[in-house]
């Protein structure tokens, strides 16, 4: 019922005899402080701290809680459900509450709170017989990983730039566009007036359900193309990835 071993709460109560605090107790015993407080409460060494506006019950009544930070009656939809025991048991304040007295914990208190978080997941560990992960010297864990998107099915995006750049110049000398920059950004000058039209790359990009950005970037040489890109983007132009790539027998 307790949650503990029963060593661990003969170990509290003793090292509470010795005159030891409850911050002490709980970092010798590997327990919260909330949890060394309440079996010392349980065995009469320490009285029960109650609330100053603590009456002994809190009733529901009509569906609804009196909760005890802001002092209203709210639904008890409003309240979380925990279990203490083989009942269940809506929490004291209500999740407004909660979250109010979260942002405003200073940076003590949430220092202690993390610390209550490793110490409650430690006994949790212990308790389901699991061994402690022991991590080595960062230095002997090896290089770490390149976070590099790039891997075996990732391809050079050379011979596909190559040929981008055929299919640019084709697709300019089509239309007529002089400007090389225009070509780019998609406009066309003639009699010294720009008409806006697709460019080569967002023609390119639309006939093979890739992104237009992507296909730029592959014409600039900016980043690896995947096999799959690879693929479609060969297949719009008319070719194969064999032959780009020079696998055809």
């Amino acid at each position: 019922m307790s949650g503990i071993p029963v060593d661990t709460v003969g170990e509290i109560l003793e090292r509470h005899d010795r005159g030891q605090t409850l911050e002490e107790i709980a970092a010798a015993c590997y327990v919260a402080r909330s949890t060394a407080y309440r079996h010392l409460v349980r065995c009469g060494r320490l009285p029960q701290r109650r609330a100053a506006n603590w009456s002994g019950r809190n009733p529901i009544v009509c569906g609804r809680k009196f909760c005890r930070r802001c002092g209203r009656w709210r639904h008890i939809v409003d309240f979380s459900p925990h279990s203490r025991g083989p009942k269940l048991h809506l929490s004291a304040r209500c999740q407004t509450c909660v979250r109010i007295g979260m942002r405003e914990r200073t940076p003590e208190q949430v220092e202690k709170r993390r610390e209550y978080e490793r110490i409650y997941l430690e006994r949790r560990r212990r308790e389901a017989g699991v061994p402690e992960r022991v991590w080595g010297p960062k230095a002997t864990r090896g290089d770490p990983r390149p976070h590099d998107k790039s891997n075996s099915y990732a391809l050079d995006p050379g011979p596909l730039a190559e040929l981008l750049e055929v299919h640019r110049v084709r697709y300019e000398r089509e239309l007529g566009i002089v400007d090389h920059n225009v070509g780019l950004s998609g406009g066309l000058v003639s009699n010294g007036k720009t008409t806006s039209i697709l460019g080569p790359w967002q023609v390119l990009a639309e006939r093979a359900g890739v992104p237009d950005r992507r296909v730029y970037r592959i014409w600039k040489r900016e980043q690896r193309v995947s096999v799959k890109v690879a693929d479609q983007l060969c297949l719009a132009l008319g070719t194969s990835l064999a032959e780009v790539y020079g696998w055809a027998p």
